[in-house]
């Protein structure tokens, strides 16, 4: 992908490639052509490749995020039922 010279398509397909096998040096080498890739097909892919992940990546926290904050309103709602079952049952 990085070979000015190959097949733009072949390179294309590279990114592609990379952004799939979700890895750290995949991702290095996706960012270095975004920044650097005199082809400005690839580089505009590579780019839209970056923030697909990162919406990936703030839609994960997002999500992560909400599961904790209902899992706490569940509990502090199971809390109150509780006590006002034990509290109608004279206990």
């Amino acid at each position: 992908m990085k070979e000015s010279t190959s097949d733009p398509i072949a390179r294309r397909l590279a990114a592609l490639a990379l952004d799939e096998l979700h890895s750290d040096a995949g991702d290095a080498v996706i960012k270095n052509v975004a920044d650097m890739s005199d082809d400005i097909g690839l580089q505009t892919l590579c780019q839209a490749l970056l923030v697909k992940k990162h919406k990936q990546l703030v839609i994960k926290i997002i999500v992560s995020q909400c599961y904790r904050v209902c899992q706490r309103h569940f509990v502090l709602y199971f809390k109150i039922v509780s006590n006002q079952y034990n509290n109608d049952r004279g206990e």
